[in-house]
């Protein structure tokens, strides 16, 4: 009996090992949240075209070879990263049933777009999601009993799964005055605002034209929002700095004010006695110019990567109205012989002066497309102005792709990147990656390189750590960019993805310092663990009792 005590242990540990192994190789648990239509209830919240649901499953309509399914609108409450969309279906052979997924910001997801996806890696970010689902079948018609039979495939349930988006604290800081000119150098008005982490600390400093300073490092309470200073360095031209600082980050803002003790309002001036029969000078009046009132945008060119025949791509283009006047119902359009690659959704906004609006557009190459460059271009058209760009974008076909999955602080010391590789060209690549953690500046904080090999036609998902300097606790969160170069010896490629870090995250056993960087989903393997070590030790007494009897 001691013997077989012996042997569920031995089980035990080898399960506790295989586990810590997980964990040391990364094996992350995701998309805790999932959506599942299952029933026929759950598919009648969506729209059925050429399509029925037959009690079992959504199928195409009697004497219909071709159909879609549009799902409901799924609604994550919040904005997430959708993950994956998963189902089961029945497709006999020469029927097919395919995917297209898109996310929206309003309930409705008006303001979305369907597009081809990877639906095993979405890594969509949004509150709201819909998937369309095509059907297509075949007709076989019997000369013999001169029938037509119709041949679907079937959608008999899907899942759909989702992660919370983090949102990290970031420091931010705005200053209003002192600025303009200012008649005295003593109770120059301060007003501002900051925010960020609980522990953020203000202080500023003024400057003269020559880059001397006048006052240093003069601390203030960060919710004071309005004071004043006295500056006691007579007239001049003077730079005010604002420094904010915290665990959320660091700001410096400046604003521009010169002293001109020397202005005083003008006393009217008393008027003249004319003297009887004496002569009448007359004076010559100068008007002042008043600027005329214009209506102007300006906007930067559009920067399009390279994209695949099939493929689509998701381009944001920045529109200011840099102008005096306000500008009404501006309107998103696209120009050129391929303006039809370009789908757009918004609807039309107005923008007053100094006001800036960030216009979507995505772009759906074509299968088949023949490899070349390609001109287009766009235009956002208000009722008082306009502003056109046009842009080159290439059509390629990829011989080596890389999709990051998720970036993430799993410690203090350390940045965590998944990542998916995909062979495209049919052969064996031996590939080279070079990753490097850029801060807002374009500074890098941190870099990593590793070699990969990648089967023909396959695709693997690989994890990679990116070391922090631990002196850099205090500022690295916020947004940041992760530059990834990949490169075999027939391809040559570049991503540079946005990414937004906060603090690491340790679950609620983050308070003891052996687990120190493990997560949400190390925390789950530390409970699966001991869970494991409780029915190790149930067996093991279980056993001994036995053994007694």
């Amino acid at each position: 009996m001691r013997k077989e005590v012996g042997v569920y242990l031995s089980v035990g540990a080898l399960v506790v090992l295989g586990i810590f192994i997980a964990y040391l190789l990364n094996v992350s648990l995701t998309g805790f949240a999932v959506l599942q239509q299952q029933s026929q209830s759950d598919f009648d919240q969506g729209t059925y075209s050429n399509a029925l649901y037959n009690g079992s499953a959504v199928v195409l309509s009697p004497n219909q070879t071709s159909g879609t399914y549009t799902s409901k609108v799924f609604d994550a409450t919040s904005s997430v990263t959708w993950n994956n969309l998963t189902w089961q279906s029945s497709q006999p052979a020469s029927t097919s049933i395919s995917f297209e997924v898109r996310v929206c910001s309003s309930a409705n997801c008006s303001d979305g777009t369907f597009a081809i996806a990877n639906t095993n890696n979405l890594n969509l970010t949004g509150q709201y999601f819909q998937y369309r689902a095509s059907f297509s079948g075949y007709s076989t018609f019997d000369n013999n009993t001169n029938i037509t039979a119709y041949t679907s495939p079937s959608l008999s349930s899907a899942s759909l799964d989702y992660s919370v988006v983090q949102v990290p604290i970031v420091t931010s800081a705005t200053v209003s005055e002192p600025s303009g000119t200012k008649t005295s150098d003593v109770g120059v008005p301060i007003t501002f605002s900051a925010s960020g982490s609980a522990d953020i600390q203000c202080s500023y400093s003024v400057q003269d034209a020559s880059g001397a300073d006048m006052l240093t490092n003069t601390t203030i309470a960060c919710n004071v929002n309005s004071t004043t200073f006295d500056l006691g360095a007579g007239e001049g031209s003077y730079t005010f700095n604002l420094y904010v600082v915290g665990s959320s980050g660091f700001v410096h803002k400046t604003s521009s004010f010169s002293v001109d003790i020397g202005i005083t309002t003008p006393e009217k001036p008393e008027e003249p006695v004319i003297e009887e029969n004496a002569s009448i000078v007359q004076i010559p009046v100068t008007t002042t110019q008043t600027p005329t009132p214009t209506a102007q945008l300006t906007a930067p060119e559009i920067q399009v990567t390279s994209i695949n025949p099939g493929k689509s791509q998701l381009v944001k283009w920045t529109v200011q109205n840099t102008g005096t006047l306000p500008v009404s119902a501006c309107m998103l359009k696209t120009q050129g012989d391929f303006a039809p690659w370009v789908s757009t959704s918004e609807d039309s906004v107005n923008l007053n002066a100094g006001d800036s609006h960030e216009f979507a557009l995505t772009i759906l190459v074509p299968e088949n497309t023949v490899e070349n460059p390609y001109s287009l271009g766009a235009s956002v058209e208000c009722a008082e102005t306009a502003v056109a760009k046009s842009f080159s974008l290439s059509v390629i076909k990829k011989k080596l792709d890389l999709n990051v999955t998720s970036v993430e602080r799993t410690r203090a010391s350390r940045v965590r990147a998944v990542y998916s590789l995909y062979e495209l060209n049919g052969v064996d690549q031996d590939v080279v990656l070079s990753f490097s953690l850029l801060d807002s500046n374009n500074n890098e904080v941190s870099n990593a390189s590793e070699n990969r090999s990648i089967d023909a036609n396959d695709s693997q998902e690989f994890g990679v750590n990116l070391p922090i300097n631990v002196s850099l606790n205090q500022t690295l969160v916020g947004n940041f960019t992760l530059k990834v170069d990949f490169n075999s010896n027939i391809s040559t490629n570049t991503l540079r993805q946005s990414v937004v870090l906060g603090e690491p995250v340790g679950g609620f056993l983050g308070g003891f310092a052996i687990f120190e960087g493990l997560g949400t989903g190390g925390s789950i393997l530390v409970i699966v663990v001991v869970l494991a070590l409780g029915a190790i030790f149930f067996v093991a007494r279980r056993m001994r009792k036995i053994n007694k009897q």
